[in-house]
């Protein structure tokens, strides 16, 4: 329950922060009910040409340093309201925002739709398999 109640806040913070066009996807090890205790929540946002409210990308599709620090700067004015620590950037071919929520790591990463699909995919083969989750 703590680890979807830290999801929650974090998305409706992002939904605060980021433009309207803008999907929140919770992806990986928790919508699939794997988690280890000590896993992290994997967040993914996906947008167009759109990013932080109402501001148009020069890159579209791509984030860059910029938007990452302005993004940071953001969560960290929520920080006290949504139990938000150490926001970290890893400005590297995969960026992310990490950050604590509540004590849980969170990974927020940008337009990555492969976790998606590899949730989708794992969902529909559970499911498939059925048998009580025996695939998971």
């Amino acid at each position: 329950m703590k680890r979807q109640s830290a999801y929650l806040s974090i998305k409706a913070v992002l939904e605060e922060i980021l433009d309207d066009s803008t999907v929140i996807n919770w992806f990986g090890s928790g919508p699939l009910k794997t988690y280890l205790p000590e896993s992290d929540i994997d967040i993914t946002v996906i947008f167009t040409d759109y990013f932080l409210k109402n501001k148009k990308l020069d890159n579209g599709w791509n984030i860059g340093a910029i938007e990452l620090t302005e993004l940071k700067e953001e969560l960290e004015r929520h920080s006290e309201i949504y139990k938000i620590e150490e926001v970290i950037i890893i400005n590297a071919s995969v960026k992310l925002i990490k950050l604590y929520c509540d004590g849980i790591p969170i990974d927020i990463s940008f337009n990555q739709i492969g976790g998606i699909c590899t949730l989708n995919y794992l969902e529909a083969i559970d499911e498939y398999i059925g048998r009580d989750h025996l695939f998971k």
